[in-house]
């Protein structure tokens, strides 16, 4: 632990709030350059981050909600899973981030939860002890 001593010597100050805000409504904004079009299908989990970070600095209002709101449900598959980004395939961890952005702003009424639950059971744990799937289309 020595070698790491000086890291807790440095002063930190105050944490620059408004820069943080700018910084992450600035990535959310950047779609057409290299790392956003590689990146594109893991969307919905870095929403849930950086609107995640947004809420702990009080600054969810920073973001249109609606907006929010219809982009994640415009994600869902039609076999009630969630894609990280509208017209990709069903994954349980976009489905994990779509529900819990939803909780963020309160919207998990606009979910239907049977499709959804029985997406997650049927499709994602369907038979694990013969085969993983993330893909509805593979029962």
């Amino acid at each position: 632990m020595a070698k790491l001593d000086f890291l807790f010597r440095i002063p930190m100050g105050e944490l620059q709030v408004e820069k943080h805000v700018k910084y992450i409504l600035a990535v959310e904004k950047r779609k057409d350059d290299f790392e956003s079009v590689v990146m594109e299908h893991l969307r919905l989990n870095g929403a849930y981050w950086g609107l995640t970070t947004l809420d702990i600095l009080r600054k969810l209002d920073a973001v249109d909600q609606d907006e929010v709101i219809s982009w994640v449900m415009q994600c869902q598959h039609e076999a009630g899973g969630f894609g990280g980004n509208i017209g990709h395939d069903p994954h349980m961890l976009y489905t994990l981030s779509a529900i819990q952005v939803l909780a963020l702003f309160d919207k998990l009424h606009v979910l239907d939860v049977d499709k959804v639950s029985s997406c997650i059971l049927h499709h994602f744990f369907w038979n694990l002890s013969l085969h993983w799937s993330s893909c509805p289309w593979t029962s």
